[in-house]
């Protein structure tokens, strides 16, 4: 009787080791770092539709959402592995950013380090909350100046970014903005241009090309686009998502075209994945999407 039995045991044994190849195997342990960029310009201000949030109230739970979603990474660490890193980062408005307190833009931050790490759970929740009170000392004190000059998401590329990339990790950049890259035209004259290259997106001439039927046509032609930054970000795993596209007094068309802008700039910086989400009326549905984005990819074993 004894034989009947080693012999289905190994049969079973053969069995699991050949489909252990065909599982999935754990995806590398390598450190998330999440960058969000706080586009606070007058986009804040637009008029909502009646019984929909004001724009401030919609990007602060967007916000914490990702603080959420980054807690979530850190407590698979069980906090004193946690590696991973979270940055809030709010481009410069001429004029404006200098008035924000220091103090607030320095908090937006969650990068431990190792003596964070040492005090665990207690650090990182007392981390949490810093930024947390931070997010919502920066909106308020936009709502109460309600001051803007626009945001330089262009020149905080080429500026700062590097600073904010890690080497070695999964790199995310998160973009709450309406995708529009809006100067006060008194500062225009001030940024660099080459031909239709600019540093800008402006409203009225994604009006002027919604109105063409072959507005990519004349865009192409005649180089219209976003002037290089001269940075290679190819190496540095660098994915990008900008959710709040547009908002519900612009016309879903206008979409592609500030893709046309958006997209040839991120890929010339080394940035080929690239998704954009239009704007949604609860914020709760963006965070999902957001959530989906951080999932790291998985791998499989031998190609299956």
């Amino acid at each position: 009787m004894g034989h009947p039995i080693k012999f289905i045991l190994i049969i079973c044994l053969l069995f699991v080791a050949c489909n252990a190849d065909k599982k999935e195997a754990n995806p590398p342990t390598q450190p998330i770092n999440i960058i969000v960029i706080l586009d606070v310009s007058d986009r804040l201000l637009k008029e909502k539709l009646p019984g929909q949030e004001r724009q401030t109230v919609k990007d602060k739970k967007i916000a914490k959402g990702i603080i959420s979603q980054y807690e979530n990474f850190a407590r698979k660490t069980y906090y004193i592995g946690n590696r991973h890193r979270l940055a809030f980062v709010v481009p410069a408005q001429p004029g404006v950013t200098k008035l924000i307190p220091q103090e607030t833009l320095e908090t937006l931050k969650l990068w431990p380090t190792n003596e964070d790490r040492a005090k665990g759970a207690p650090r990182f929740r007392e981390m949490k909350e810093k930024v947390n009170t931070a997010i919502d000392s920066l909106y308020q004190f936009i709502e109460d100046r309600q001051e803007f000059t626009g945001s330089d998401i262009w020149g905080w590329f080429k500026v700062s970014a590097e600073e904010y990339l890690q080497p070695n990790a999964l790199n995310y950049i998160i973009c709450i903005s309406d995708g529009y890259l809006y100067l006060n035209r008194m500062y225009l004259p001030e940024l660099p241009r080459e031909g239709n290259k600019t540093a800008v997106i402006l409203h009225d001439v994604v009006e002027r090309f919604s109105r063409e039927p072959n507005w990519k046509t004349e865009f192409v032609q005649e180089g219209y686009g976003l002037l290089s930054i001269d940075k290679d970000f190819s190496e540095s795993n660098v994915k990008f998502l900008m959710v709040e596209v547009g908002l519900p007094t612009l016309r879903v068309k206008d979409l592609p075209i500030l893709k046309a802008y958006w997209i040839p700039w991120l890929q010339e910086m080394g940035i080929s994945e690239a998704d954009f989400i239009h704007t949604q009326d609860d914020p709760q549905v963006v965070i999902e999407k957001i959530k989906d984005f951080l999932s790291p990819p998985k791998r499989l074993v031998n190609g299956k």
